[in-house]
C-alpha cells in the first residue's frame, strides 16, 4: 500500500481550481563518493557525491519522518579533513598522488575566484 501525504498548494487564488501535491513512499539511495571540485574546502581534499548508486529499499513516508530524528547543525555534517582522505583511500581506493592532485587543483582554483572577487 502506497501512503501519501496531501499538501494544498497556495499558488492558486481560485479555491474550487485548488492543487493538490501528493508525497509518496521514500526510495532510498546509497551514493558513492569521488574527489570533488567543491571551492570552498579550505584544508584537505574536496569531497563530491558519485554518479554511481545502490538502491535500498522502499520505505512509508510516515515511517521515514518518525524515525529520521533531530535535523543536524552544519557542524555536524562537515567532515575533516583526515575523515574526506579515510573515506578517499580506505573506502573508495584513491592513491595519495590523486589526492595531492585534487588538492593543488582546488588551490588554484580558489585563487583565481579571490582573483576574480577583486577586479
Amino acid at each position: 500500500s502506497q501512503s501519501q501525504k496531501l499538501v494544498p498548494s497556495n499558488l492558486e487564488s481560485d479555491t474550487s481550481a485548488r492543487k493538490m501535491v501528493c508525497f509518496g513512499d521514500i526510495q532510498q539511495r546509497f551514493y558513492s563518493q569521488t574527489i570533488g571540485d567543491h571551492p570552498d574546502t579550505s584544508e584537505g581534499p574536496p569531497i563530491s557525491l558519485d554518479w554511481n548508486y545502490d538502491v535500498g529499499e522502499t520505505i512509508p513516508l510516515e515511517d521515514y519522518e518518525s524515525s529520521k530524528g533531530e535535523k543536524k547543525s552544519s557542524s555536524e555534517l562537515r567532515l575533516s579533513n583526515l575523515s574526506r582522505r579515510r573515506i578517499l583511500v580506505r573506502e573508495y581506493g584513491y592513491h595519495v598522488e590523486d589526492i595531492q592532485k585534487a588538492m593543488k587543483q582546488n588551490s588554484r582554483s580558489a585563487r583565481q575566484r579571490m582573483h576574480s572577487a577583486k577586479s
